[in-house]
């Protein structure tokens, strides 16, 4: 089945963190695309313009499969690399952690050369995304032309590749940025 652009306005189902941490094979281990969506806490994020489900705006969109031969698959970006990794694994991570340093107390820490990490405070961002976050996927061969139809369709502010012309893009890099310059060690 190819997936269809238009299904993030109106996926059918959003899926809590929590129950597809404690059934994570209803994910399915293929190529794909996914959504992440956010409830109103997340107030640094402009959501002008943003799609919204069950009070959800949805804010990211995601790729498990970036070629042929990525292995990367739903399940892995959704729960390994989104609700369980790091900052380094991440974007969509970093960027929430840069957003609610101060809300969730956490910062952004060297976590190698040149990758960094929430440290400890990986676990309150996601404590953080079990509470106020969900996700809807669908299953796609070539996942990879998908993105930029996304990001034409809809204004997703948590993007930062291939979503230059977004208004909120600059200040998004620009507090990465910062974040990334403190954990520097001086």
């Amino acid at each position: 089945m190819a997936a269809n652009i238009d299904f993030f306005a109106d996926p059918g189902r959003l899926w809590r963190p929590s129950q597809i941490m404690s059934r994570p094979q209803e994910i399915p281990c293929r190529k794909g695309i996914y959504g992440w969506y956010f409830d109103a806490t997340l107030t640094a994020v402009p959501n002008d313009g943003c799609t919204s489900v069950e009070g959800f705006m949805f804010l990211y969109v995601g790729i498990a499969g970036r070629d042929p031969s990525s292995p990367r698959t739903l399940r892995e970006r959704i729960i390994d690399c989104h609700l369980e990794g790091t900052a380094t694994v991440s974007t969509l991570r970093c960027s929430l952690g840069c957003l609610l340093t101060k809300e969730v107390s956490i910062q952004l820490l060297p976590a190698g050369e040149k990758s960094f990490s929430f440290g400890r405070g990986e676990c309150k961002l996601s404590r953080w995304m079990l509470e106020h976050a969900r996700v809807a996927w669908q299953a796609d061969a070539k996942p990879w032309g998908l993105e930029i139809p996304i990001l034409r369709r809809y204004s997703l502010p948590l993007n930062l590749k291939h979503n230059t012309g977004h208004p909120f893009y600059r200040d998004l890099k620009r507090l990465r940025k910062r974040c990334r310059d403190r954990a520097r060690p001086s």
